[in-house]
């Protein structure tokens, strides 16, 4: 009876175990050894897989008598579209054609109900490469490891029960070949059935009495000493491969140190596998019946998990060593790599949707709530709980930057506002301690974050949803952020506050500030202001410039020593400092690095005024006393005219510098600082609470910028700090001419007073010499003073001149800061300087009209 006749005459129920419907044991265990023929015979030799020349000759072949009906099933199955099953039924179709011959079921082992011996050997499957998730970076398991050759399409077949006739068992050990060396000589083969028990065990990563584990070759071996024969040997170093691979999975447990989404990721991973480990458990429990299960059933239904589990095992070695958001990144990759494979695709992300649901849990507690359920060091924010309320907002929390999950590197605004949205609730929590009413009600966003799917996390096409409910979300928390900070800590009164007060932005504050405290100094013994003293300058100044200031806003101003004092050493009124004192939410924006900048700017603000003020007492002063000194003291009107001029000339710089500070400096940079926190949000990097936050920061760092008292302009700020030196030179020189003068005044008053004197007592006769010892001694105190302030003026002027030309230099050499152009406008406007110092003109390319056209290229 030919192959062909065979097969048609079983093909009806060959088609039957082909399509899983019910058919008879007999049948059954007939059809499964008929298969297992035909696939050793078939072109599954040279792979699972068939070319156009073999498809057009099976169709061919379908019309003919042996494959007609599988044709049928392959033509009928895609008319339905079912691929899956239509190729299954065109893959049999090329096992059937290629058969040459074929052996009779009933030549079969009836006791056994499997091939015999020479039948086995062929009936032995070529190893097939093994297989990868997929080509790129994540190599395959190591070279030790030979996975079991299988495609990776599951099997159609089910296990065949097997009903023998007789109740007769076969013997555990086969006589028909004998070994006659190693440690098993002279006993004979091992019995499939034994065989059978150890791979069921290795299967399930456990060592058996003929298979080891081999932790050199990371893999399950059969001992070389064992009794089984070379065909048996070869598929059983295929099976063992899969339980290499459930060893790997099994060796990662549930480890509670390790994190939440570690635990999530261990137990989605032995999820994958229970279904095997069924499988296992019912092969086991056959291997005691009647019809025990063959090496070939179990290389049948092992086949579909060779890749499921080979997938598992290189997952688990990638992040054996990686916690938190490192696992969610790594799975993701291996994710992305495996998507062209429908089953470990599944698998795959099975797993990733698991440890995403507690990324997600983590993230929505963190957005509504302001916590961090971590205790690990997983989470994508950290929180430092030592740092004090005063620095909350900004240091308290921050990004965990190795935690960024794979999908968000490069989306920094997605990353910004999800810190700030978690920092914004636990900050209003902390502001409302006592008053969880006012918080913001965050149940609808809480609903919509809960709402969305794990897929946002990993599928870029999804994540524009959780873009969208964080975006809305930090749009209403930002808002009532903003509210509470504006309305219940006077967020706007504080600034304008220190613009009035610590830069001195109120002239008349500054006014009233040197009046009070110049009265008080009178009074004063030792000549330096107490804190009393001060406290009461600020409280007098305060009700006389700004009368309707808010108490709160009176009570955070206070005095205290300067021990950094520059300019003049002997001056009171430069021994002291305005401090701005606050507490509560209000030093997230006032911090206290931001309150001593605002203190050095009050210093040199300060002393600025003072000298100026200082300067228009001593010119008024000078101008009612040189009068009376020129009539009577010869030689001091040359030296009035020259105090006349330097006075003019150095307080005419001094009121343009304080023009540019108070209007190119201050009120330029209020504006600023207004324009931006009421310009309408265009984006993310322009609204919310930091946004206020480094507003501000920029607007102090402006008006440092500006008066030279940064790292950038230190040369700078040594001219300008030098020329204003000069001025307090000249106030010395001219307080000191000034007591000489009044001094000789009043020595030559008391001479005339006691000449008088003895004419009216008629005592003493006129002294003649008496006389002329007097004018000698006038005649040489003029010339003692012409000598001693002369030079020293001389110098002085030479000196400002030279110190005033090297400002302007410098100031001209900054050809792009506009404030700075103007300045050197404001210093020189006559361009009194420019024809002393014939090289200031020569810059034609730094003019201001110049520099604000190149703005706008």
């Amino acid at each position: 009876m030919s192959a062909t006749s065979k097969l048609g005459t079983g093909l009806d129920s060959l088609i039957d175990a082909f399509l899983g419907q019910d058919i008879t044991d007999a049948t059954r265990r007939r059809t499964f050894d008929l298969i297992g023929t035909v696939v050793s015979n078939s072109v599954f030799k040279g792979g699972t897989s068939f070319d156009a020349e073999k498809t057009r000759r099976l169709i061919a072949k379908a019309n003919a008598a042996v494959g007609n009906q599988f044709g049928h099933i392959w033509r009928r199955m895609q008319s339905q579209r079912d691929l899956s099953r239509a190729n299954d039924a065109l893959k049999f179709l090329v096992l059937i054609s290629d058969v040459k011959s074929l052996k009779s079921p009933s030549h079969t082992s009836s006791s056994r109900g499997t091939l015999t011996q020479s039948e086995d050997r062929q009936s032995v499957l070529p190893p097939v490469p093994p297989r990868s998730l997929k080509p790129g970076p994540r190599a395959t398991l190591p070279s030790t490891l030979s996975p079991l050759s299988v495609p990776s399409t599951p099997s159609p077949f089910a296990l065949p029960k097997r009903v023998e006739k007789t109740s007769v068992r076969s013997p555990a050990i086969s006589t028909s070949s004998v070994h006659t060396t190693g440690r098993y000589a002279s006993e004979p083969v091992l019995a499939e059935e034994e065989l059978v028990r150890n791979v069921l065990v290795a299967l399930q990563g456990i060592e058996g009495q003929y298979v080891r584990w081999s932790p050199s070759r990371n893999r399950f071996t059969i001992d070389e000493q064992a009794p089984v024969s070379a065909v048996d040997r070869a598929r059983v170093s295929r099976l063992l491969d899969c339980g290499a691979h459930y060893r790997q999975i099994e060796s990662f447990g549930v480890n509670p140190r390790r994190g939440l989404i570690v635990q999530a990721f261990a137990v989605a991973v032995h999820d994958q596998v229970k279904d095997y480990l069924g499988t296992l458990a019912m092969l086991h429990s056959q291997t005691g019946s009647n019809a025990p299960p063959s090496l070939l059933a179990i290389e049948l239904l092992t086949r579909a998990w060779f890749n499921r589990l080979q997938c598992l095992g290189d997952l688990i070695e990638a992040v054996r060593d990686l916690r938190g958001l490192q696992l969610l990144s790594c799975v993701h990759e291996q994710w992305k790599l495996c998507a062209g494979d429908d089953v470990v695709y599944g698998c795959i992300t099975a797993v990733l949707n698991a440890v995403c649901a507690v990324f997600h849990r983590l993230l929505v507690a963190w957005l509504t709530e302001g916590l961090i359920e971590d205790h690990t060091g997983e989470f994508l924010i950290v929180s430092k709980p030592n740092v004090s309320n005063a620095c909350m907002w900004s240091d308290r929390y921050s990004i965990r930057y190795d935690m960024i999950p794979s999908i968000f590197e490069r989306d920094t605004e997605l990353l910004g506002k999800l810190l700030v949205v978690g920092k914004s609730v636990a900050f209003l929590r902390f502001v409302h301690s006592n008053r969880q009413n006012e918080m913001p009600d965050l149940d609808v966003h809480k609903r919509r974050l809960l709402g969305l799917s794990v897929e946002v996390f990993y599928e870029h096409a999804k994540r524009k949803e959780l873009k969208t409910a964080l975006s809305a979300m930090y749009s209403d928390v930002s808002d009532h952020l903003l509210t509470v900070m504006s309305s219940q800590f006077m967020l706007k009164s504080h600034l304008r506050a220190l613009k009035n007060y610590m830069l001195l932005g109120s002239a008349d504050f500054a006014r009233n500030l040197f009046d009070e405290l110049s009265s008080e100094l009178d009074s004063e013994t030792d000549g330096l202001p107490s804190a009393s003293v001060v406290g009461r300058a600020i409280v007098t100044a305060l009700e006389s410039a700004r009368p309707g200031e808010h108490p709160s806003i009176v009570a955070c101003l206070d005095a205290e020593p300067w021990t950094d004092a520059t300019g003049d050493d002997n001056s009171p009124l430069d021994a002291f400092t305005l401090k701005y004192r606050i507490a509560g939410p209000i030093t997230a924006i006032l911090p206290e690095k931001i309150l001593r900048s605002y203190q050095k700017l009050f210093k040199f603000i300060w002393s600025v005024h003072r000298l100026e003020f200082a300067l228009t007492q001593l010119w008024k002063t000078h101008k009612i006393e040189s009068p009376r000194f020129s009539n009577e003291i010869e030689h001091s009107a040359a030296l009035s005219k020259m105090f006349s001029l330097l006075f003019m000339e150095m307080i005419t710089m001094l009121r343009k510098f304080h023009f540019y500070l108070l209007y190119d400096v201050i009120d330029h940079s209020w504006k600023e600082l207004k324009a931006a926190l009421d310009k309408q949000p265009e984006s993310f990097h322009n609204t919310g609470f930091d946004y206020v936050i480094k507003t501000h920061e920029t607007f102090v760092t402006n008006i440092e910028y500006r008066l030279f008292l940064t790292e950038d302009f230190e040369d700078l700020g040594s001219i300008l700090s030098t020329t204003l030196e000069h001025l307090r030179t000249l106030a010395k020189e001219h307080k000191k001419f000034v007591e000489k003068c009044s001094a000789e005044l009043e020595t030559r008053a008391i001479f005339e007073l006691d000449g008088e004197q003895r004419l009216a007592d008629e005592s003493w006769a006129i002294d003649q010499e008496r006389n002329e010892k007097e004018i000698a001694r006038r005649e040489q105190f003029a010339q003692d003073l012409l000598q001693e302030f002369k030079p020293s003026l001389d110098l002085l002027k030479d000196q400002y001149r030279a110190s005033i030309g090297e400002l302007l230099r410098a100031l001209r050499a900054q050809r792009d800061q506009v404030n700075l152009n103007h300045l050197f406008t404001q210093l020189d406007f006559a361009r009194f300087y420019q024809r002393i110092f014939p090289d200031l003109a020569e810059t034609p390319h730094s003019s201001r009209k110049t520099f604000c056209f190149s703005r706008f290229k």
